[in-house]
């Protein structure tokens, strides 16, 4: 065990941290949990997930902890689960491209398959293509934007900060 988590902190470590993909904070998984039935992040680490298993960047050092590896690998055909991509253009536009299709066979075969997609919503972000991909959607059911000073995610470095610190940041941007 002591290799696998010195093997995934190093991995983290060198990409810049525990803030590498900060988390949406366990009240906002609560509540997707008792109102879509979501059970799964499909872009988490093991540093900051609150379900397993999950998804995660890193399958290779993140599997010991619960990772089924990349989401883009992932093809459920039901159910409800929980998106915080990194907020990177090329990033979201192909999830758009896996959702999608993903969503299509579901319709297609009668069954249920919901995501909940958290992405940055500051103007600049809603004036870019991933954006209006994600919101024009014929599978999008609307869009919910939480101002910038409201909120706060989940950074997963909680094993950095000195006892009593919070392992929570305010977001830079507004969140979708």
């Amino acid at each position: 065990f002591e290799r696998a988590l010195f093997a995934l902190l190093l991995r983290y470590e060198g990409v810049s941290g525990g803030g590498f993909q900060a988390a949406c904070p366990p009240a906002c998984f609560r509540v997707l949990r008792r109102r879509l039935g979501a059970r799964m992040e499909l872009f988490a680490s093991p540093l900051n997930c609150f379900w397993a298993p999950f998804c995660s960047a890193f399958a290779d050092v993140d599997a010991p902890f619960g990772s089924l590896g990349s989401w883009f690998g992932v093809r459920p055909a039901a159910g409800s689960f929980e998106l915080n991509p990194p907020f990177v253009e090329p990033l979201v536009l192909s999830l758009c491209d896996h959702l999608e299709a993903l969503l299509a066979r579901a319709d297609a075969r009668g069954r249920a398959l919901a995501f909940a997609v958290v992405v940055g919503a500051n103007a600049a972000a809603r004036a870019h293509a991933a954006w209006r991909r994600l919101t024009a959607s014929p599978y999008a059911r609307g869009a919910v934007v939480v101002p910038l000073h409201e909120h706060g995610y989940f950074e997963g470095n909680q094993h950095l900060v000195a006892d009593g610190a919070s392992a929570t940041r305010l977001a830079t941007c507004d969140t979708a």
